[in-house]
């Protein structure tokens, strides 16, 4: 399969020559929805409530509700969440899931 071996191909190059293995590339949506996940974790332990954090970032509630519910997020708006949360921008991105082993995949 061209498309698959052009994904591995590109994992082996930024590994700097390492084998990454049989890595598939992530999903920019499930991506976005874990970020937003974890903005919401890590704001919850904090005992933020969003109607805070959207007075933060001076934008409407149901515009940072989007945020945590999944809707992309600039960079710029990332790093000034991470601010508002005390965290690094790294902390709010979190690494995609490994991929489930199968049996006798050995």
């Amino acid at each position: 399969m061209v498309h698959e071996d052009h994904h591995l191909r590109w994992f082996q190059l930024a590994g700097n020559g390492r084998d990454l293995g049989r890595m598939r590339p992530d999903s920019p949506s499930a991506a976005v929805r874990r970020v937003g996940r974890r903005i919401s974790e890590i704001r919850r332990a904090r005992g933020i409530t969003q109607d805070q954090m959207a007075e933060g970032l001076r934008c409407a509630t149901k515009n940072y509700q989007r945020i945590e519910y999944g809707q992309n997020v600039t960079i710029k708006t990332l790093t000034r969440i991470a601010n508002l949360l005390g965290v690094t921008v790294n902390e709010l991105v979190p690494a995609p899931p490994r991929p489930k082993r199968r049996r006798g995949a050995d």
